[in-house]
């Protein structure tokens, strides 16, 4: 790349491309204009791009149904940060059975009434797998409901890896699941001590490398890893050791996932984190150092580093986050809080929020295709007078990515890969 040169990124078919800047793609001759069409980099004006944007989401949502669901509450780890350490959580709380079928019936009742196409369930706590009999139990009938309305499953268990090895990874597949998210809180020592676990014990970093090497060929394994304000520093340590567990098979580069802890709001909803999280412009600017060290380390970059405050997955699917009681959050991240909108009595008929209801001035950015109006939370959290526009954060990581891939040789060019699941 050089000075001469801009890198496009379209956030839903993730194609990158370095092209000249906009103002010289007209000289571009017509077969290179149509490719950037077609991958949607190009299109007739800033009007269609935002009647294009609402489109596809209004596909997605007919087609997907997504939900991110945690059976219990409970967690054997207090690890650092945890939005679940919020005061207001409840770590007792199990989903009954009542509850789990419940869920269940719902969900075929959205299956039978509607057009979809996939069905999308990630697990996540606490500690899934601490509520055992509640996740295989769920796993397996909603896998049989997927399949009874000829819909493709999906399934992914977020998983502290303390209470996983080879027989439960092996359950998990048979009940439906496909795949397991771990997170590395940094190399050894850093991530044992955000773990608060010695040495060698379940959920410990050596422990988790056994884990993986034991899981080859069972289930799909994403590999997740926060970074903030305590262990960034830490990460080039760990993205080395982690290449050399890709170079092994036990996880594909591209199903790396790294996501900053960053604090949105004026006033968060986990005041706790404060202390470990960026501002949405510092963790942007950290992206330059990680992009550099993973790439150094050989893992190459995945689509989810090249886009920037990638749209929330509950934007672009029909999708509900769905807690131990059975309640209805607009997010995870808000469980155990009072800012549920309905439960499994009374359950919703739509998210929600709706994509166009948005305001004239989010309608009218040129970074709406990225970002899609903000978090899910903004909705919620607006009555209180707050409000985050990422704009700022997303120009100065789109210069990051920019800046990052010039100093990729020519011969090596980063990797494309997939965004992982979501979840703690």
């Amino acid at each position: 790349m050089n000075e001469h040169e801009w890198v496009y990124v379209d956030t839903f078919t993730h194609s990158v491309v370095v092209a000249p800047p906009p103002g010289d793609l007209v000289r571009l001759p017509r077969e290179a204009i149509d490719l950037l069409t077609t991958q949607w980099i190009l299109c007739p004006s800033d009007t269609d791009v935002r009647e294009e944007v609402l489109a596809r989401i209004e596909l997605l949502r007919k087609t997907l149904l997504y939900l991110e669901v945690a059976n219990t509450h409970r967690c054997n780890l207090a690890c650092a940060p945890c939005y679940r350490l919020a005061p207001d959580v409840d770590r007792t709380l199990d989903m009954q059975p009542e509850t789990a079928d419940r869920l269940v019936d719902w969900v075929e009742n959205r299956l039978e009434g509607g057009a979809y196409r996939e069905l999308t369930v990630d697990f996540l706590g606490g500690e899934p797998l601490l509520a055992a009999d509640c996740l295989y139990h769920l796993v397996i009938r909603l896998n049989s409901a997927a399949k009874s309305h000829g819909v493709a499953f999906e399934c992914t268990v977020v998983t502290n890896t303390t209470r996983l090895g080879r027989t439960e990874a092996a359950a998990l597949r048979e009940a439906g699941a496909t795949g397991v998210q771990v997170t590395f809180e940094g190399p050894r020592r850093v991530h044992d001590l955000r773990r608060g676990v010695s040495a060698g014990e379940p959920g410990s970093y050596h422990a988790q490398v056994r884990l993986l090497q034991e899981l080859r060929g069972v289930l799909k394994v994403t590999v997740r890893v926060n970074f903030d304000r305590q262990n960034l520093a830490s990460l080039p340590e760990l993205f080395r050791a982690l290449n050399e567990l890709a170079e092994e098979g036990c996880f594909r580069r591209e199903d790396l996932f790294i996501s900053p802890v960053a604090k949105t709001f004026p006033v968060s909803p986990h005041p706790h984190l404060d202390r470990y999280a960026f501002t949405p412009q510092e963790s942007a600017e950290a992206m330059e150092f990680i992009l550099r060290e993973r790439l150094e380390a050989g893992l190459g970059v995945g689509d989810a580093d090249l886009v920037p405050e990638y749209p929330c997955r509950f934007y672009v699917c029909d999708g509900y986050s769905i807690d131990a009681a059975g309640r209805f959050f607009v997010c995870g991240s808000l469980f155990g809080s009072d800012l549920h909108y309905a439960d499994l009595v009374s359950p919703p008929s739509r998210p929600a929020w709706k994509r166009t209801d948005l305001s004239k001035r989010c309608l009218g950015c040129v970074y709406l295709p990225s970002c899609l109006g903000g978090c899910p939370m903004l909705g919620p959290l607006s009555e209180a007078g707050l409000h985050f526009c990422p704009a700022p954060y997303i120009d100065t990581y789109l210069r990051t990515v920019a800046l990052t891939l010039a100093r990729c040789s020519p011969a090596d060019p980063p990797r494309a890969g997939n965004r992982s699941t979501r979840g703690g």
